[in-house]
């Protein structure tokens, strides 16, 4: 006991070290650079003394120009803030330069985007080395005016606040050293680190600069910043973003569960690039996979040979890695993240029930009800297939399924799914269900026309050597990324047949077999998609998957298990026949080590490839990303909008005076006279459920789709005068949904933790 409160006294004082640093830091002041604007002069602008204008004969050129070039200034090594006030009719730019080409590399920095539905801009930046010759240069597109009102440039503390991030995780790794590793056992401490290097091996490609230019990465880089951007503004958790969009918002964060990014977006507070907080993200997702998957496979196996070589098959699968590293699917890869999880938990219920073992059934519940949650707060259409699979699994255990200890475990992993993603669940089903949102609307049909077509082939599930990008330009087969479930797993999945074959297999071989080629089929061109969407109206919620070859992240599981069954085989198989006779097998140990072997080749093989086709992207702040592209095929977005007029404009009627006062994201302060009629204002935001406007007195005003582009629309009453509030205020129930995950939370960490004493 007394060695225990010294370590809660450690790491406490360690926390108020940090604290105290981070309010210290937070109250030491910046200083503004003298840039001499008022002074800027070019031979493509006009200063008139207070703003700079882009001269008649250059607008509309359709000629790129450098119109102007800040005078230059010498900078120290250190972190900087810019701030610019404009004016563009079509997206401009502007980029930050030297006279002295040896010295642009000490700028980290990239392309920042003036784009025309703004009119400021803020930057963040760093200067590695002392500069003598500092510009900012505007470029000019050719197209529509340029005005430059205002431009700032002053020291920043970010690099300071990184350091406190370092002295942090430098306290972790020491304390993770002494207070746990260091008092492990010698196995333990060898499975520790070969469990961390399966992390680092997968982890590798993150080590290239930048970050390839996938899929989605724009969508996900954008959902750490929209996360960054409101913490910054105080809210938690995030239920609406005013960054998309330019700031009509986007509902991402309701519709789309992003709790797991919410370390990347708290690393963002503290002034890393966004490039190094998405790269994080991917590296601590690689970290839960390779540790849930071990231990989940442990707890299956029992055996710890077996539950590291299937964590290195799962984890190395080449489907999991296009996911990651090529397509940028974060929320398909988070669903991969803990089904082993779900595996676990489920396996246990069917397996262990008759034991009657409180604890282990316990254990069961926690694993496949809490695996459920945390796929089901992650991504929607991974939980809609895990579903679909788990149909599949009850027609095939029919039997053992309708029994009474695997029902009542059953529900208690619902009830136990249920409350922990209460938090995102309701709010999400409310949203879902009452909003035009464009998932819903026809286009859906597309997908659902489009499955047949995309499924994976035979030759795809054997082309471990494809090109891991595809190319799409292309087209066809060579277009297709590589979805291989990778050598080890479909290696498994041929031994099995063999096995069968010859009358070898056992009952567990069996069954992750059919399994394994059921979804395998499901995933394939030649399940009869087509005719199940012409013959069942049903079948429009299986749309919501989009691509057929999804259903290959659903066998990679059932794959994985059939590679541990057949080992497991093996070992016993061995051991029999090594007590009866001399036998010519590999030993159990060297054929762990040969799959091994045969996994880190293959994974070697994969980073040689990914990086020689390597299409890089580093971005260093928001302010390069187009946020309003950035929200892809818009799925979330409300129909009938116009989503090309981001313009941030205010629509009036029955006003005699309109004056906007302020705005902080999503929230804004106008004052109106409202005349001897009912009036309105409609505010730039797109009108998700939820928006509340009140008046002076808390007086709350009616909320209603605007006209034009479903704008937050405030009905006033005749005579008011007085500024009116806009604002995102979730409703009670919310509220009551994260008090019930809390609860949730606490509940089964008392339970586990009583039960484990007591045993």
């Amino acid at each position: 006991m007394l060695k225990k409160n010294r370590v809660l006294i450690i790491i406490g004082a360690q926390l108020l070290f940090l604290l105290v640093l981070t309010l210290v830091l937070h109250s030491m002041k910046t200083k503004e650079i003298d840039l001499g604007f008022q002074d800027w002069t070019s031979e493509y602008m006009t200063n008139d003394g207070e703003y700079l204008y882009l001269m008649d004969e250059y607008v509309n050129s359709g000629e790129e120009l450098a119109i102007m070039t800040q005078p230059n200034i010498q900078l120290d090594a250190g972190s900087y803030t810019l701030s610019v006030t404009y004016y563009v009719e079509d997206d401009q730019s502007l980029e930050f330069s030297t006279q002295k080409p040896k010295q642009i590399k000490y700028i980290n920095a990239g392309t920042v985007r003036l784009s025309k539905y703004i009119n400021e801009v803020v930057y963040h930046f760093d200067v590695t080395e002392h500069m003598d010759e500092f510009n900012v240069q505007f470029d000019y597109n050719g197209n529509g005016t340029f005005e430059i009102d205002r431009v700032t440039l002053s020291t920043s503390n970010g690099r300071f606040y990184r350091g406190i991030i370092y002295i942090a995780l430098i306290m972790l790794l020491a304390d993770l050293y002494f207070f746990w590793f260091k008092n492990l056992e010698s196995s333990k401490k060898i499975n520790v680190v070969l469990v961390m290097g399966i992390c680092f091996v997968v982890s590798l490609p993150l080590t290239a600069h930048g970050t390839y230019y996938g899929h989605d990465v724009l969508y996900h880089i954008t959902r750490v910043e929209a996360l960054a951007n409101e913490f910054r503004n105080g809210s938690f958790p995030v239920r609406m973003s005013s960054l998309w969009n330019y700031g009509w918002g986007y509902s991402s964060s309701v519709l789309y569960g992003d709790y797991l990014l919410y370390p990347a977006a708290f690393l963002r507070m503290f002034y890393f690039d966004t490039t190094t907080c998405f790269k994080f993200l991917v590296f601590y997702m690689n970290l839960i996979v390779t540790v849930v998957s071990y231990f989940s496979f442990k707890h299956i196996f029992k055996n710890n040979r077996i539950a590291l070589i299937l964590s290195l098959a799962y984890v190395t699968c080449g489907y999991r890695l296009t996911d990651l590293y090529v397509r940028y699917a974060i929320g398909e890869s988070s669903g991969i993240l803990f089904t082993p999880m779900v595996a676990a938990g489920l396996f246990g219920i069917y397996t262990e029930t008759q034991e009657n073992n409180k604890k282990k059934n316990m254990i069961n519940v926690i694993l496949f009800g809490g695996g459920f949650a945390a796929i089901s707060c992650s991504h929607v259409i991974t939980t809609e297939m895990i579903t679909i699979t788990l149909l599949i699994l009850i027609l095939i255990l029919f039997k053992r399924t309708i029994t009474w200890p695997v029902i009542k475990l059953g529900l208690f992993s619902l009830v136990l799914c249920l409350g922990i993603s209460a938090f995102y669940l309701v709010p999400f089903m409310e949203y879902f269900v009452t909003l035009p949102l464009l998932v819903n609307a026809s286009y859906i049909q597309e997908y659902l026309l489009g499955l047949q077509d995309s499924g994976v082939t035979l030759a795809e599930l054997f082309g471990f050597f494809k090109n891991p990008m595809g190319d799409m330009e292309i087209g066809g087969l060579a277009g297709k990324s590589l979805f291989s479930p990778g050598i080890l797993l479909m290696g498994a999945l041929v031994v099995a047949i063999f096995l069968v074959l010859r009358n070898k297999s056992n009952k567990k071989i069996n069954i992750m077999l059919i399994i394994s080629l059921v979804i395998l089929w499901i995933a394939s061109p030649f399940f009869p998609w087509n005719y199940m969407a012409a013959h069942f109206g049903w079948f429009i919620i299986v749309s919501q998957v989009q691509f057929a070859y999804r259903f290959t992240e659903m066998a990679l599981i059932p794959l994985t298990l059939l590679l541990g069954f057949i080992l497991e085989k093996y070992f016993e198989d061995y051991s029999v026949l090594k007590n009866e006779s001399e036998i010519s097998w590999p030993r159990p140990q060297n054929l762990i080590i040969g799959l091994m072997l045969v996994a880190l080749l293959w994974m070697g093989w994969y980073i040689s490839d990914y990086i020689g086709n390597y299409n890089e992207l580093y971005f260093y702040d928001t302010a390069e990303i187009d946020v309003a592209y950035a929200v892809d095929g818009g799925e979330y977005l409300l129909e009938h909008i116009d989503h090309e007029n981001l313009y941030p404009y205010y629509r009036t009627e029955g006003l005699n005076s309109f004056v906007p006062v302020s705005r902080d994201g999503y929230k804004f302060d106008v004052q109106v006279e409202v005349g001897n009629e009912e009036g309105y204002v409609d505010f730039p935001l797109y009108n998700y459920t939820y928006y509340t406007a009140f008046g002076d007195n808390g007086e709350k005003f009616e909320v209603v789709n605007g006209d034009e582009n479903s704008m937050v629309r405030a009905i006033l009453p005749a005579g008011y005068s007085g500024h009116v509030y806009v604002d995102f205020i979730e409703p009670i129930h919310w509220h009551i949904a994260e008090m019930i995950t809390i609860i949730s939370a606490i509940a089964i960490m008392v339970i586990y933790y009583r039960e484990f004493k007591k045993r």
